[in-house]
């Protein structure tokens, strides 16, 4: 390990190596690892994350501090188990710049490359090094920290940035967090919502934004927020370029928890068609559709009629929904020739007006 110059002290020195290596398969959940190099004297005193939810991913500000009790500079080391689905999207290191305190921001590095340059910056010698540190990826759902220099007698922070979907249940955004930290320094949470206005909730209960929690007792902690005007329905793609002819994609769909108020004693007609057009699966599919869509009726009456190049009404009449439901169950459908939709609208409307 070389040197470090004055002159090298003046480049950026935060290496963050984000390039998955290792396996594909995810490790089984435990606390995270904290191991200093030269000496026990070295250990984690505070670990702090931020977390802010929005409606579709949610961004966690994790900064650990450590504490040198020992003579010589030392380095701290991690390994961080993430949460599912999380990635690493940014690293920065707390030093000192002109006197003052100053936060040094990682660099996006190959894992090679920023492997070297952790250790040409992490020197000793007359000169102070600059604050490098190391966040690289161990496995799908591990990544290592590892920080120098720790001065002696003095804390040391890191910050670095995560970031992971949430899911959508009951018009709730959701996260469900492990416990997070060592087995020795739990984490204190403080919770936000991204959007104004958005309700916060922590395992089902409303709570402020900037509620602080802690995992001390805890092994898993869901985050939740209901937006404040969420749209009946909304969506989202997302189409990644991996190489020639092969893209990474993803899709979502976010459906309110409550679309529409049922109509009390609703006067409903459904038409189903018969004709040889629609395959045998797909009339056994419109079938199921039917009967599930008055199962929303329990006070209403309903009538359904097939349609071919005629009309055929079930029952002649409005009768209860239980009843429609119930003849659905046993009906099998015999195609005929045509798909006069228009006829089948047109009795439909005459039986409602």
């Amino acid at each position: 390990m070389r040197r470090t110059t004055g002159h090298s002290l003046r480049r950026a020195g935060v290496c963050c190596a984000l390039v998955l290596a290792g396996t594909l398969l995810p490790s089984p959940a435990r606390a995270d690892l904290f191991v200093s190099t030269r000496s026990e004297l070295l250990r984690e005193v505070s670990h702090h994350i931020d977390i802010t939810v929005d409606r579709g991913f949610a961004t966690l500000v994790v900064r650990r501090t450590v504490f040198n009790g020992g003579r010589r500079h030392d380095q701290a080391a991690f390994a961080l188990d993430l949460p599912p689905g999380a990635a690493a999207t940014g690293l920065r290191t707390l030093g000192r710049l002109g006197g003052r305190p100053y936060w040094f921001t990682g660099e996006l590095l190959e894992r090679e490359t920023a492997a070297a340059r952790y250790l040409e910056l992490a020197g000793f010698g007359d000169a102070f090094p600059k604050d490098p540190a190391l966040l690289s990826w161990r496995s799908q759902g591990q990544l290592a920290l590892q920080v120098f220099p720790c001065e002696p007698g003095a804390n040391k922070t890191v910050e670095y940035t995560l970031l992971l979907p949430t899911h959508y249940l009951d018009g709730l955004h959701r996260v469900r967090l492990p416990r997070l930290g060592t087995s020795t320094v739990a984490s204190m949470v403080k919770v936000r919502a991204a959007q104004p206005g958005d309700t916060l909730l922590v395992d089902d209960s409303p709570v402020r934004p900037g509620t602080e929690l802690t995992f001390a007792a805890a092994e898993h902690m869901e985050i939740a927020i209901q937006p404040s005007a969420q749209p009946p329905i909304t969506g989202a793609l997302a189409i990644l370029p991996l190489g020639p002819s092969r893209v990474l994609s993803q899709a979502r769909i976010d459906i309110a928890a409550k679309l529409s108020t049922v109509p009390a004693r609703a006067r409903v007609v459904v038409l189903i068609d018969a004709s040889r057009s629609v395959t045998e699966p797909a009339g056994k599919g419109a079938l199921a559709a039917a009967r599930a869509y008055l199962g929303h009726f329990p006070d209403g009456t309903a009538e359904v009629m097939l349609f071919d190049r005629t009309v055929r009404p079930m029952h002649g009449k409005l009768v209860p929904t239980s009843k429609a439901v119930e003849d659905l169950a046993s009906l099998v459908i015999q195609p005929g020739n045509g798909s006069f939709v228009d006829l089948a609208l047109d009795r439909a409307a005459s039986m409602l007006a």
